[in-house]
């Protein structure tokens, strides 16, 4: 059983820009012309690919870690994908839905969850790294009547910043 009573969730005031969702490009090193001895993988790296494709339609916004695995969020409905960083091989962890966008992502080590900030929805959830589950959903409404939009977050060993 989860317990959450010792996580405690701070809103922080920010200006937010919000811009709009471009493709993922890889830079390729030099002048106008590709380097092919880099074997697929990032300049610079010895290992892990250049990129990691996403699904169709995937709007990256957010990424962390647990060490071993990758995790995007998405701004089109929520979705969370994890991928490998050596190989690239990933899939969708967590599925989206209507309404619902994934704007900040950060890992809990201590409790193997995902943090999700919702950006206009005011909420913030707690996903399951494993198996994507949504196990808590902490809602931030406004006080004053005006809009709220949570836009990123941070793990500490005691709180969730937002």
């Amino acid at each position: 059983m989860l317990h959450l009573r010792r996580i405690h969730l701070t809103g922080v005031a920010a200006l937010v820009l919000v811009l709009a969702a471009a493709p993922v490009a890889v830079a390729r090193g030099g002048h106008g012309h590709s380097h092919e001895h880099n074997h697929g993988h990032s300049p610079g790296h010895a290992h892990g690919p250049a990129q990691i494709d996403l699904p169709d339609g995937w709007q990256p916004e957010g990424i962390t870690t647990d060490g071993k695995r990758l995790y995007a969020g998405s701004l089109a409905d929520g979705a969370i994908y994890v991928a490998g960083p050596r190989d690239g091989d990933g899939e969708v962890l967590a599925p989206g839905a209507p309404g619902r966008v994934a704007v900040g992502v950060d890992y809990d080590r201590r409790r193997d969850l995902l943090w999700v900030a919702g950006g206009p929805t005011g909420e913030v959830r707690a996903q399951d790294a494993e198996s994507g589950a949504v196990v808590a959903t902490f809602s931030f409404p406004s006080t004053d009547g005006t809009a709220r939009f949570l836009n990123d977050l941070t793990v500490t060993r005691h709180a969730v910043y937002v």
